[in-house]
Protein backbone atom coordinates (compact mmCIF):
# COMPACT_ATOMS: atom_id res chain seq x y z
CA UNK A 1 0.00 0.00 0.00
CA UNK A 2 2.90 2.37 0.61
CA UNK A 3 3.98 1.98 -2.45
CA UNK A 4 1.17 2.79 -4.21
CA UNK A 5 0.09 5.76 -1.93
CA UNK A 6 3.52 7.26 -2.73
CA UNK A 7 4.67 6.53 -6.02
CA UNK A 8 1.26 7.51 -7.20
CA UNK A 9 -0.31 9.90 -4.80
CA UNK A 10 2.22 12.96 -5.59
CA UNK A 11 2.47 12.60 -9.13
CA UNK A 12 -1.33 12.70 -9.34
CA UNK A 13 -1.66 15.87 -7.04
CA UNK A 14 0.97 17.38 -8.61
CA UNK A 15 -0.38 17.42 -11.82
CA UNK A 16 -2.87 20.23 -10.23
CA UNK A 17 0.17 22.15 -9.30
CA UNK A 18 2.66 21.72 -11.70
CA UNK A 19 2.57 24.89 -12.74
CA UNK A 20 3.90 26.35 -10.27
CA UNK A 21 6.91 24.15 -10.82
CA UNK A 22 7.19 25.09 -14.48
CA UNK A 23 6.87 29.26 -13.54
CA UNK A 24 10.95 28.37 -12.72
CA UNK A 25 11.60 27.25 -16.42
CA UNK A 26 9.73 30.27 -17.80
CA UNK A 27 6.47 27.90 -18.76
CA UNK A 28 3.14 29.95 -17.78
CA UNK A 29 -0.05 28.80 -16.62
CA UNK A 30 -1.87 28.21 -20.41
CA UNK A 31 1.38 26.17 -21.39
CA UNK A 32 1.53 23.79 -17.90
CA UNK A 33 -2.46 23.03 -18.68
CA UNK A 34 -1.89 22.03 -22.40
CA UNK A 35 1.02 20.10 -20.79
CA UNK A 36 -0.98 18.35 -17.90
CA UNK A 37 -3.38 17.59 -20.55
CA UNK A 38 -1.37 15.75 -22.45
CA UNK A 39 -0.03 13.72 -19.04
CA UNK A 40 -3.06 12.68 -18.57
CA UNK A 41 -4.55 11.66 -21.93
CA UNK A 42 -1.08 9.72 -22.32
CA UNK A 43 -1.33 8.60 -18.46
CA UNK A 44 -4.68 7.02 -19.37
CA UNK A 45 -3.89 5.63 -22.78
CA UNK A 46 -0.46 4.22 -20.91
CA UNK A 47 -2.92 2.62 -18.35
CA UNK A 48 -5.29 0.53 -20.42
CA UNK A 49 -2.08 -0.68 -22.75
CA UNK A 50 -0.08 -1.85 -19.83
CA UNK A 51 -3.64 -3.12 -18.04
CA UNK A 52 -4.00 -5.51 -21.29
CA UNK A 53 -0.45 -6.53 -21.64
CA UNK A 54 -0.60 -7.99 -18.38
CA UNK A 55 -3.70 -10.29 -19.02
CA UNK A 56 -1.72 -11.18 -22.29
CA UNK A 57 1.88 -11.28 -21.53
CA UNK A 58 1.50 -11.13 -17.52
CA UNK A 59 3.85 -8.28 -17.39
CA UNK A 60 6.19 -7.70 -14.06
CA UNK A 61 5.46 -4.67 -11.56
CA UNK A 62 9.22 -4.17 -11.67
CA UNK A 63 9.12 -3.05 -15.38
CA UNK A 64 5.85 -1.20 -15.40
CA UNK A 65 7.16 1.34 -12.16
CA UNK A 66 10.23 1.83 -14.46
CA UNK A 67 8.63 3.21 -17.48
CA UNK A 68 8.56 7.39 -16.07
CA UNK A 69 5.60 9.21 -15.85
CA UNK A 70 3.34 7.59 -18.21
CA UNK A 71 4.09 4.27 -16.61
CA UNK A 72 3.89 5.69 -13.61
CA UNK A 73 0.04 5.25 -13.78
CA UNK A 74 0.19 2.71 -15.96
CA UNK A 75 1.53 0.74 -12.81
CA UNK A 76 -1.88 1.41 -11.11
CA UNK A 77 -3.36 -1.49 -12.15
CA UNK A 78 -0.72 -3.51 -11.62
CA UNK A 79 0.00 -2.09 -8.12
CA UNK A 80 -3.77 -2.50 -7.09
CA UNK A 81 -3.92 -6.40 -8.19
CA UNK A 82 -0.55 -7.11 -6.63
CA UNK A 83 -2.11 -5.18 -3.22
CA UNK A 84 -5.72 -7.89 -3.96
CA UNK A 85 -3.30 -11.08 -4.52
CA UNK A 86 -1.29 -10.38 -1.38
CA UNK A 87 -4.04 -9.21 1.17
CA UNK A 88 -6.13 -12.02 0.23
CA UNK A 89 -8.76 -13.67 1.46
CA UNK A 90 -9.07 -9.93 2.13
CA UNK A 91 -11.90 -7.85 0.19
CA UNK A 92 -11.15 -6.34 -2.79
CA UNK A 93 -12.93 -3.76 -1.65
CA UNK A 94 -11.21 -3.44 1.51
CA UNK A 95 -7.94 -3.12 -0.41
CA UNK A 96 -9.04 -0.77 -2.89
CA UNK A 97 -10.53 1.38 0.02
CA UNK A 98 -7.05 1.89 2.14
CA UNK A 99 -5.66 2.58 -1.03
CA UNK A 100 -7.76 5.09 -1.91
CA UNK A 101 -7.88 6.01 1.76
CA UNK A 102 -3.78 6.35 2.35
CA UNK A 103 -3.71 7.95 -1.17
CA UNK A 104 -5.82 11.11 0.03
CA UNK A 105 -4.11 11.48 2.96
CA UNK A 106 -0.38 12.01 1.42
CA UNK A 107 -1.65 13.87 -1.61
CA UNK A 108 -3.57 16.41 1.40
CA UNK A 109 -0.16 16.15 3.17
CA UNK A 110 1.81 17.21 0.03
CA UNK A 111 -1.20 20.13 -1.24
CA UNK A 112 -0.49 21.41 2.28
CA UNK A 113 3.36 22.11 1.93
CA UNK A 114 2.22 24.85 -0.57
CA UNK A 115 0.85 26.66 2.41
CA UNK A 116 4.87 27.39 2.50
CA UNK A 117 5.40 30.33 0.13
CA UNK A 118 8.49 30.26 -1.43
CA UNK A 119 9.76 32.10 -4.72
CA UNK A 120 10.03 28.74 -6.76
CA UNK A 121 8.76 25.19 -5.83
CA UNK A 122 12.45 23.06 -6.93
CA UNK A 123 11.29 20.94 -3.65
CA UNK A 124 8.28 19.40 -5.30
CA UNK A 125 10.74 17.87 -7.69
CA UNK A 126 12.62 16.73 -5.58
CA UNK A 127 10.06 14.89 -3.70
CA UNK A 128 8.44 12.96 -7.47
CA UNK A 129 11.65 11.88 -7.66
CA UNK A 130 11.74 10.61 -4.38
CA UNK A 131 8.23 9.21 -4.35
CA UNK A 132 8.55 7.57 -7.65
CA UNK A 133 12.09 5.72 -7.43
CA UNK A 134 12.52 5.51 -3.55
CA UNK A 135 9.36 3.45 -3.64
CA UNK A 136 10.99 0.42 -6.09
CA UNK A 137 12.85 -0.82 -3.36
CA UNK A 138 10.28 -2.24 -1.24
CA UNK A 139 9.05 -4.22 -4.09
CA UNK A 140 12.25 -6.28 -4.14
CA UNK A 141 11.67 -7.98 -0.67
CA UNK A 142 7.65 -8.83 -2.20
CA UNK A 143 7.07 -12.29 -2.42
CA UNK A 144 4.22 -12.61 -5.01
CA UNK A 145 1.44 -15.09 -4.36
CA UNK A 146 -1.03 -15.88 -6.38
CA UNK A 147 -3.83 -17.22 -4.17
CA UNK A 148 -6.55 -15.31 -5.63
CA UNK A 149 -5.70 -15.65 -9.21
CA UNK A 150 -5.20 -19.38 -9.18
CA UNK A 151 -8.48 -19.61 -7.47
CA UNK A 152 -10.04 -17.87 -10.12
CA UNK A 153 -8.05 -19.65 -12.88
CA UNK A 154 -9.80 -22.83 -11.22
Amino acid sequence: MGVYTFSFGIPVVWTSIMNFSLQCINIKQDEAMWIAITAALLSGLTSFLVARMTDILYVQVYIAIGGGYAFQFASVPLLIELGVELAYPCLEAVVGASYTASFNLLSLLFLLLFIIKTECYYWAGYVLVCCTSLTTIPLFFVKEKHKRSSIDGK
